[in-house]
Protein backbone atom coordinates (compact mmCIF):
# COMPACT_ATOMS: atom_id res chain seq x y z
CA UNK A 1 0.00 0.00 0.00
CA UNK A 2 1.45 3.29 -0.74
CA UNK A 3 0.44 6.69 0.77
CA UNK A 4 -0.03 10.32 -0.88
CA UNK A 5 2.82 12.48 -0.11
CA UNK A 6 0.32 15.30 0.63
CA UNK A 7 -1.45 12.74 3.03
CA UNK A 8 2.09 11.75 5.04
CA UNK A 9 3.15 15.67 4.99
CA UNK A 10 0.20 16.04 6.77
CA UNK A 11 0.25 13.07 8.90
CA UNK A 12 3.88 14.07 9.93
CA UNK A 13 3.02 17.50 10.91
CA UNK A 14 0.08 16.40 13.14
CA UNK A 15 2.32 13.84 14.94
CA UNK A 16 5.18 16.37 16.04
CA UNK A 17 8.42 13.82 17.25
CA UNK A 18 8.98 15.02 20.32
CA UNK A 19 5.36 14.78 21.90
CA UNK A 20 5.14 10.81 20.12
CA UNK A 21 8.52 10.54 21.89
CA UNK A 22 7.68 11.97 24.92
CA UNK A 23 5.15 9.58 26.06
CA UNK A 24 7.88 6.31 25.67
CA UNK A 25 10.66 8.16 27.62
CA UNK A 26 11.34 11.36 29.32
CA UNK A 27 13.26 14.27 27.47
CA UNK A 28 15.39 16.91 28.64
CA UNK A 29 16.70 19.52 26.41
CA UNK A 30 20.61 20.36 26.08
CA UNK A 31 21.56 22.86 23.25
CA UNK A 32 19.23 22.47 20.25
CA UNK A 33 18.42 18.95 21.19
CA UNK A 34 16.20 16.95 23.95
CA UNK A 35 17.84 14.03 25.43
CA UNK A 36 17.05 10.27 26.77
CA UNK A 37 18.19 6.96 27.65
CA UNK A 38 17.32 5.11 24.71
CA UNK A 39 13.89 3.72 25.00
CA UNK A 40 15.14 1.05 21.96
CA UNK A 41 18.46 -0.31 24.07
CA UNK A 42 19.35 -0.83 27.73
CA UNK A 43 21.86 2.59 28.87
CA UNK A 44 22.93 4.53 31.87
CA UNK A 45 23.56 7.60 29.99
CA UNK A 46 21.74 9.52 27.56
CA UNK A 47 22.59 9.13 23.67
CA UNK A 48 19.08 8.84 22.35
CA UNK A 49 18.39 12.46 20.70
CA UNK A 50 15.69 14.04 18.93
CA UNK A 51 15.92 17.28 16.84
CA UNK A 52 13.12 19.33 16.78
CA UNK A 53 13.77 21.22 14.19
CA UNK A 54 14.97 19.05 11.47
CA UNK A 55 11.80 16.07 13.26
CA UNK A 56 14.29 13.25 13.90
CA UNK A 57 15.60 11.22 16.42
CA UNK A 58 19.12 9.60 16.63
CA UNK A 59 20.97 7.23 18.93
CA UNK A 60 24.33 7.35 19.11
CA UNK A 61 24.33 4.67 20.87
CA UNK A 62 22.57 1.77 19.39
CA UNK A 63 22.42 3.94 15.89
CA UNK A 64 18.79 3.96 15.33
CA UNK A 65 17.13 6.80 13.49
CA UNK A 66 14.50 8.01 11.26
CA UNK A 67 11.06 10.19 11.90
CA UNK A 68 8.73 9.72 13.75
CA UNK A 69 7.39 6.96 11.46
CA UNK A 70 11.07 5.04 11.82
CA UNK A 71 10.64 5.46 15.91
CA UNK A 72 6.83 3.71 16.05
CA UNK A 73 8.13 0.92 14.30
CA UNK A 74 11.16 0.26 16.20
CA UNK A 75 8.98 0.93 19.77
CA UNK A 76 6.33 -0.82 18.74
CA UNK A 77 7.74 -3.80 16.36
CA UNK A 78 5.38 -2.57 13.15
CA UNK A 79 5.89 -2.41 9.63
CA UNK A 80 6.06 0.74 7.63
CA UNK A 81 1.92 0.47 6.85
CA UNK A 82 1.16 -0.72 10.79
CA UNK A 83 3.10 2.58 12.16
CA UNK A 84 1.42 4.82 9.85
CA UNK A 85 -1.90 3.08 10.52
CA UNK A 86 -1.21 3.59 14.17
CA UNK A 87 0.23 7.32 13.67
CA UNK A 88 -3.20 8.45 11.71
CA UNK A 89 -5.42 6.72 14.52
CA UNK A 90 -3.54 9.14 16.80
CA UNK A 91 -4.27 12.17 14.68
CA UNK A 92 -7.71 11.59 14.09
CA UNK A 93 -6.80 11.21 10.14
CA UNK A 94 -8.79 8.89 7.90
CA UNK A 95 -6.52 6.62 5.74
CA UNK A 96 -6.50 7.82 2.38
CA UNK A 97 -7.73 5.08 -0.84
CA UNK A 98 -5.69 2.11 -0.95
CA UNK A 99 -3.24 2.45 -3.88
CA UNK A 100 -1.02 0.19 -5.26
CA UNK A 101 1.79 1.40 -6.99
CA UNK A 102 4.69 -1.39 -7.39
CA UNK A 103 7.36 1.24 -8.46
CA UNK A 104 6.79 3.33 -5.20
CA UNK A 105 6.76 0.09 -3.36
CA UNK A 106 10.07 -1.03 -4.93
CA UNK A 107 11.90 2.35 -4.05
CA UNK A 108 10.98 2.40 -0.83
CA UNK A 109 12.29 -0.92 -0.41
CA UNK A 110 15.31 -0.71 -1.82
CA UNK A 111 15.71 2.74 0.38
CA UNK A 112 15.19 0.78 3.39
CA UNK A 113 18.02 -1.66 2.06
CA UNK A 114 20.34 1.41 2.12
CA UNK A 115 19.35 2.30 5.28
CA UNK A 116 20.08 -0.77 6.63
CA UNK A 117 23.54 -1.13 4.60
CA UNK A 118 24.74 2.22 6.48
CA UNK A 119 23.69 0.66 9.69
CA UNK A 120 25.88 -2.16 9.02
CA UNK A 121 28.59 -0.28 7.90
CA UNK A 122 28.24 1.71 11.16
CA UNK A 123 28.45 -1.83 13.47
CA UNK A 124 31.45 -2.49 11.62
CA UNK A 125 33.25 0.87 11.85
CA UNK A 126 32.53 0.42 15.47
CA UNK A 127 33.95 -2.71 15.57
CA UNK A 128 37.12 -2.27 14.09
CA UNK A 129 38.26 0.14 16.41
CA UNK A 130 37.80 -2.00 19.36
CA UNK A 131 39.70 -4.41 17.96
CA UNK A 132 43.45 -5.18 16.94
CA UNK A 133 42.74 -3.46 13.49
CA UNK A 134 41.89 0.45 15.18
CA UNK A 135 45.14 0.44 17.40
CA UNK A 136 46.53 3.67 14.94
CA UNK A 137 42.51 4.94 15.33
CA UNK A 138 42.43 4.56 18.99
CA UNK A 139 46.00 6.03 18.98
CA UNK A 140 44.73 9.57 16.66
CA UNK A 141 41.45 9.24 19.17
CA UNK A 142 43.59 9.40 22.04
CA UNK A 143 45.85 12.58 20.92
CA UNK A 144 42.35 13.97 20.04
CA UNK A 145 41.26 13.64 23.61
CA UNK A 146 38.29 10.94 22.73
CA UNK A 147 38.36 8.59 25.81
CA UNK A 148 36.68 5.21 25.74
CA UNK A 149 33.23 6.52 27.13
CA UNK A 150 32.99 9.22 24.39
CA UNK A 151 33.42 6.77 21.91
CA UNK A 152 30.91 4.13 23.19
CA UNK A 153 28.68 6.52 23.79
CA UNK A 154 28.97 8.41 20.04
CA UNK A 155 29.41 5.10 18.31
CA UNK A 156 32.60 6.71 16.97
CA UNK A 157 34.38 3.80 14.89
CA UNK A 158 37.39 2.86 12.09
CA UNK A 159 38.04 2.50 8.68
CA UNK A 160 40.89 0.40 9.29
CA UNK A 161 44.03 0.16 6.04
CA UNK A 162 42.95 -1.79 2.78
CA UNK A 163 40.83 -1.56 -0.17
CA UNK A 164 37.92 -3.81 0.51
CA UNK A 165 37.65 -4.52 3.97
CA UNK A 166 33.96 -3.14 4.23
CA UNK A 167 33.39 -4.43 0.94
CA UNK A 168 33.55 -8.07 1.85
CA UNK A 169 32.17 -7.63 4.87
CA UNK A 170 28.82 -6.40 3.66
CA UNK A 171 28.74 -8.45 0.86
CA UNK A 172 28.88 -11.48 3.12
CA UNK A 173 26.01 -10.14 4.85
CA UNK A 174 23.86 -10.09 1.57
CA UNK A 175 24.66 -6.43 0.29
CA UNK A 176 25.41 -5.86 -3.35
CA UNK A 177 27.97 -4.06 -4.87
CA UNK A 178 25.22 -1.53 -6.22
CA UNK A 179 23.22 -1.28 -3.23
CA UNK A 180 26.57 -0.42 -1.67
CA UNK A 181 27.63 1.95 -4.43
CA UNK A 182 24.40 3.41 -4.10
CA UNK A 183 24.69 4.01 -0.34
CA UNK A 184 28.12 6.27 -1.03
CA UNK A 185 29.77 3.29 1.35
CA UNK A 186 32.18 2.00 -2.17
CA UNK A 187 33.25 3.81 -4.53
CA UNK A 188 34.14 3.25 -8.26
CA UNK A 189 37.04 4.66 -10.31
CA UNK A 190 35.82 6.43 -13.27
CA UNK A 191 38.58 5.28 -15.40
CA UNK A 192 39.61 1.58 -13.99
CA UNK A 193 36.19 0.40 -13.04
CA UNK A 194 37.90 -0.48 -10.05
CA UNK A 195 35.83 -0.92 -6.74
CA UNK A 196 36.31 -0.26 -3.52
CA UNK A 197 35.70 1.02 -0.01
CA UNK A 198 35.08 4.72 0.61
CA UNK A 199 36.89 5.25 3.69
CA UNK A 200 40.37 4.44 4.82
CA UNK A 201 42.66 4.77 7.92
CA UNK A 202 40.14 7.54 8.87
CA UNK A 203 37.68 7.84 12.28
CA UNK A 204 34.49 7.58 11.53
CA UNK A 205 31.52 9.95 13.23
CA UNK A 206 27.98 9.07 12.98
CA UNK A 207 26.12 11.83 11.55
CA UNK A 208 22.97 12.19 8.87
CA UNK A 209 22.42 10.95 5.37
CA UNK A 210 20.35 10.98 2.42
CA UNK A 211 20.84 8.86 -0.70
CA UNK A 212 23.39 9.44 -3.29
CA UNK A 213 20.97 8.13 -5.68
CA UNK A 214 18.89 10.80 -7.64
CA UNK A 215 16.72 8.13 -9.65
CA UNK A 216 15.12 7.36 -5.59
CA UNK A 217 13.07 10.13 -3.55
CA UNK A 218 14.85 10.47 -0.40
CA UNK A 219 13.53 12.71 2.31
CA UNK A 220 15.49 13.73 4.79
CA UNK A 221 14.52 10.79 7.39
CA UNK A 222 18.33 9.53 8.29
CA UNK A 223 21.21 11.18 9.81
CA UNK A 224 23.25 12.99 6.54
CA UNK A 225 26.51 14.22 5.67
CA UNK A 226 27.17 17.39 4.31
CA UNK A 227 28.01 16.54 1.19
CA UNK A 228 24.96 14.95 0.65
CA UNK A 229 26.41 12.06 -0.21
CA UNK A 230 24.69 8.38 1.95
CA UNK A 231 26.92 7.53 4.19
CA UNK A 232 27.42 6.26 8.03
CA UNK A 233 29.46 9.43 8.80
CA UNK A 234 31.63 11.86 8.16
CA UNK A 235 35.41 11.83 9.18
CA UNK A 236 38.24 13.44 10.53
CA UNK A 237 41.76 13.83 9.12
CA UNK A 238 43.55 10.65 8.21
CA UNK A 239 44.77 9.46 11.42
CA UNK A 240 48.86 10.40 11.01
CA UNK A 241 50.91 7.17 10.75
CA UNK A 242 53.32 8.35 12.85
CA UNK A 243 51.36 8.11 16.02
CA UNK A 244 52.21 5.24 17.24
CA UNK A 245 51.99 5.43 21.16
CA UNK A 246 50.15 2.51 23.00
CA UNK A 247 46.29 2.73 23.34
CA UNK A 248 46.57 1.09 26.69
CA UNK A 249 47.41 3.94 29.28
CA UNK A 250 44.61 3.65 31.53
CA UNK A 251 41.75 4.78 29.23
CA UNK A 252 40.74 1.66 27.47
CA UNK A 253 41.95 -1.50 30.75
Amino acid sequence: MAFPQEWMDELLSKNEITEVVSSYVTLKPKGRKLWACCPLHGEKTPSFSVSPDKQLFYCFGCHAGGTVIQFIMDMEHLTFIEAVKLLAERAHMELPEEKNDKELIRLRAYRERLYAANKAAARFYCEQLLGPAGQSGRDYAQKRGLVKDIILRFGIGYAPEGWDNLMKHLESQGFSEKELLDAGLLVKNPNSGRVYDAYRNRLIYPGCWTTASPSISTPATRPSTTSGRTCTACFCRRAPSSLTSSWSRGIWT
